[in-house]
């Protein structure tokens, strides 16, 4: 770019074009992730956030070298694996330390505790790591300023669960250093993570760091440092011969001149603690740190704006395939409706017909219960019977006496336990005769939950439970039995009167009023269930119906309104796609 105005006039045009874009997604009802995307890259236009991984095999000096950058001994640093977790160093004028989880949670900890969470020095501190996401580290070092972030990776081939770790972090960075150690440079592993960094579109600077550099004799170390160089610039390109062009010469543009530096962290962090600048130089730290700079300030802004770039085509492409995602998502609607339509239409005089059915099936078993009650008779009299023979005195009070007496007894016996059975039974048949009925109106929420068209309301749960045992046993006193006499002359002595004769009637007739009692209540509970479910059919199917139409009205306006947004978005991504065309042209990009 010519000058930081051009630079300035190229940033405000890419953020007018995203928001327009994230607009248009907008209106075109596009999926959240990529409204949520498109405002991530605008903010990236404001804030040219970049990310440094360290990344490399275990034992390589990752943490120490960020320590360096550091000035101070932050990150746990051993000879064994210790970095179990991401940790991201960003700027802050206070130092201080927050865990993240993979649960969500978020904990302030004190900086000097990171190596109880991050790490697998112990059993407990390993176990600790698994739990957490990501380590963020604010820290008042110059080179985080202005939005870069220093990220500290496990070390790959330590273990699985930690290697995982690091390669999905790779997806997310901006550009890496690659740790290699001086005493084991360049093994297969390392040549395959440089070959992954260099086929990843977000990824377009690698600095590669010898480390350890202090362990090998001064007057060997421009040789060794030369010889790693030319293994990784000849055999890693060999790890391409089968890539697309465009990778082919990314992967050249970055290996033909490897960018390579050996440093010793170690020394580097203790000529500071001593502001000793010979021990400084000779750790080779500050040319490293120089060419980090000169990377960060260069390419901060421009892997903004390429990103951007990227994104905005994304976005163009992604409108003209939003036109088929509407056009599907609005065909699964209207054909839902039509269909949960067409169910109402079936099925909806069949309601009834299915209630009856149950009754029909239930009217056999009944007559079998009530059979039991014509046996009644026979267990009833004997009571007055006993009650009449152990009288001593036959006058007229004494008769009705042992009368009562055995009217209580029958009735104790008409409401016990056997009798209590019978009506339970009843109860269940009278319940299961509404069976057929239940499960249509089951089937049809089925139905309406599997439409997806709308949410069933409180009104239709309260009315498909009408037919609830709860209302069952609510619905009437159920009929209980009663004994009635008839009246016996005065001055009657068992001598001139029949009374068991006379009893034998009443018994009978009582039982037989007490089953017409059943079969007035099973007549009118059969009504009050036709009742019901008339109610709820036109509560129910009116509601639902009323609600199909009025989503085959809206989906057909659907299908309009997705054309016409269509042809505006079209427009206006054409109009965007010319401009970051020239854009490209205008400023090499």
């Amino acid at each position: 770019m010519n000058n930081i105005t051009d630079y300035k006039r190229l940033e405000f045009e890419l953020h007018e074009h995203l928001v327009v874009l994230r607009d248009m997604l907008m209106l075109m009802s596009a999926d959240a992730n990529y409204i949520d995307k498109t405002n991530q890259d605008i903010e990236l236009i404001k804030t040219k956030r970049f990310q440094v991984a360290v990344v490399g095999e275990f034992k390589r000096g990752k943490s120490s070298l960020i320590n360096a950058l550091l000035g101070a001994d932050i990150l746990p640093s051993d000879v064994t694996p210790t970095t179990a977790t991401i940790n991201r160093i960003t700027y802050g004028n206070q130092a201080s330390a927050q865990l993240i989880y993979k649960d969500g949670r978020k904990e302030a900890i004190v900086i000097d505790q990171l190596c109880d969470y991050v790490t697998k020095l112990n059993d407990q501190a390993d176990l600790t790591s698994g739990t957490i996401k990501e380590a963020v580290i604010t820290y008042p070092v110059e080179i985080c300023r202005n939005n870069i972030e220093i990220i500290d990776t496990p070390g790959l081939n330590d273990d699985e669960r930690m290697t995982e770790v690091t390669l999905d972090m790779l997806q997310h960075i901006d550009a890496a250093i690659v740790t290699i150690s001086a005493v084991s440079p360049v093994s297969k592993t390392e040549q395959n993570l440089i070959a992954q960094l260099i086929k990843r579109d977000n990824i377009e600077t690698i600095l590669f760091v010898v480390t350890y550099i202090d362990q090998i004799d001064e007057d060997d170390r421009e040789r060794l440092l030369d010889n790693i160089k030319q293994r990784i610039s000849t055999d890693t390109l060999k790890l391409f011969d089968q890539s697309s062009e465009d990778i082919r010469k990314k992967a050249h543009r970055i290996l033909d001149d490897v960018p390579l530096f050996g440093i010793s962290s170690k020394q580097a962090l203790k000529a500071m603690f001593m502001s000793k600048l010979s021990l400084l130089k000779e750790s080779g730290f500050e040319d490293f740190r120089s060419a980090l700079y000169q990377t960060l300030i260069s390419e901060q802004g421009v892997v903004a704006i390429h990103k951007c770039i990227h994104s905005v085509y994304e976005l163009i492409s992604h409108l003209d395939q939003q036109k088929e995602i509407n056009k599907i998502r609005l065909q699964e609607k209207l054909t839902a409706a039509d269909g949960l339509l067409r169910y109402l239409n079936d099925y909806r005089d069949t309601d009834l017909q299915a209630l009856d059915q149950g009754f029909v099936q239930a009217e056999e078993l009944l007559i079998l219960l009530f059979d039991q009650f014509h046996e009644l008779p026979s267990k009833l009299l004997p009571f007055f019977v006993k009650s009449l023979s152990s009288l001593t005195s036959v006058t007229n009070q004494a008769i009705l006496d042992a009368l009562s007496a055995a009217v209580l007894q029958s009735r104790e016996y008409a409401s016990g336990s056997e009798l209590m059975v019978v009506k339970k039974d009843i109860v269940s048949i009278l319940w299961a005769s509404t069976r057929f009925y239940r499960e249509k109106q089951q089937f049809l929420l089925q139905e309406l939950d599997q439409s997806g068209l709308f949410y069933r309301t409180d009104n239709w749960n309260l009315q498909i439970n009408g037919l609830h045992p709860d209302q069952l046993f609510g619905f009437a006193n159920f009929p209980e039995f009663s004994f009635t006499l008839q009246s016996i002359p005065q001055n009657t002595t068992l001598a001139d009167y029949n009374i068991i004769q006379s009893v034998k009637a009443d018994v009978i007739n009582s039982v037989t009023s007490y089953i017409d009692r059943w079969n007035k209540f099973v007549r009118q509970f059969r009504l009050w269930c036709f009742s019901q479910a008339e109610r709820e059919t036109n509560i129910i199917y009116g509601d639902i119906e009323k609600l199909c139409k009025e989503q085959i009205a809206k989906t057909q306006k659907g299908f309009q309104l997705n054309e016409a947004n269509y042809e505006i978005s079209q427009k206006i991504s054409k109009e965007i796609g010319n401009k970051i065309d020239r854009i490209k042209m205008e400023f090499h990009l």
